[in-house]
């Protein structure tokens, strides 16, 4: 299972004389990939801002990088529209289907770091 840390500087008079953190586990946005519904061939991710899946439909897929999905031919340099908390979509032909990807930046807590939360749909069958 992944986890993720926050953690902040105490400060005292402008001044870094600790660390807070907590670390938590990422199983509860794994089960926003999981939910039975009808739109079976609909497939949600969320990719953590170096590009790391957290989240995704074929479990299997978690913890490798979202570039390993080899977007090469879609003219999009997919690692940093993520880490910028770009929006971002674009159309590509992978294992023997043609998909249309979306991308959205979404943020955990107070986080400055955009994370980013991805559909993928087929674009030759109904969802």
């Amino acid at each position: 299972m992944l986890e993720a840390t926050v953690a902040v500087p105490v400060l005292v008079k402008n001044e870094v004389v600790g660390l807070a953190g907590i670390d938590f586990t990422l199983g509860a946005l794994q089960n926003l990939a999981q939910i039975n519904n009808s739109f079976t061939t609909l497939e949600p991710i969320i990719i953590a801002n170096d590009g790391v899946i957290v989240s995704h439909k074929d479990s299997t897929r978690i913890g490798s990088l979202i570039t390993e999905n080899s977007f090469n031919n879609t003219g999009v340099n997919v690692l940093d529209s993520i880490s910028s908390g770009a929006t971002f979509s674009f159309s590509t032909h992978m294992t023997d289907e043609d998909r249309y990807y979306t991308f959205a930046p979404i943020y955990i807590g107070n986080s400055t770091t955009p994370w980013s939360v991805c559909v993928s749909v087929p674009l030759t069958k109904r969802c």
